[in-house]
Parts: C-alpha cells; sequence; structure tokens
C-alpha cells in the first residue's frame, strides 16, 4: 500500500510497517498524533518511506501462553497416548506368540 493509506491507516489505531524493516518493527500514532517507532520514540519520515508503495498492517505474532494447568495437561493427554500406543503394541507381541 501507499504512504497515504498507511497514514489512515495510522490514524485508525492500526500499526504500520515496511517488509524491509526488522521482524518486530512498526510505527504507531503517539501522543498529538506523532509517528512514533513501538517503543515511543518519533519516528523520522524520508522521503524514500513517502514514495514507497509497499507498506503493510503490521500483525502481532500470536504468543501461547504456558502455564502450570496446561503442562499438566498436555502431560496427562501424552501419558495416555503413551499407554495407549504401549497396550497396542503389547498385543500385537501376544498374537504373534
Amino acid at each position: 500500500m501507499k504512504f497515504n493509506q498507511a497514514i489512515e491507516l495510522l490514524k485508525e489505531g492500526e500499526k504500520v510497517r515496511r517488509p524491509s524493516w526488522e521482524e518486530d518493527s512498526y510505527w504507531k500514532i503517539g501522543i498529538d498524533e506523532v509517528i512514533c517507532w513501538k517503543d515511543g520514540t518519533i519516528a523520522h519520515v524520508h522521503l524514500n518511506q513517502i514514495n514507497a508503495d509497499d507498506w503493510e498492517i503490521y500483525k502481532e505474532k500470536q504468543r501461547v501462553i504456558i502455564s502450570d494447568d496446561n503442562i499438566l495437561m498436555y502431560a496427562k493427554e501424552f501419558l495416555e497416548t503413551w499407554k495407549k500406543i504401549c497396550e497396542t503394541l503389547d498385543k500385537k507381541k501376544e498374537i504373534k506368540k
């Protein structure tokens, strides 16, 4: 998308970036509609950015939150699956005898 479209998205609260930037870098609107980096540092807009047509909406990566409950649940599922596998292997051994 073009820079003017990116500006409109910034005004709507979206975060924008260019594909050539570091993976987790983006611009957002700060206080008084100043364009800022994700850490709040004021961004300096260069002519090459104004003329660029490769702007995109920044999409945050989904972060998996691991809790003790999740770990226990997955451990129980793993053990149940492992028991079934072992039982199946035992049955196959008995059939071969």
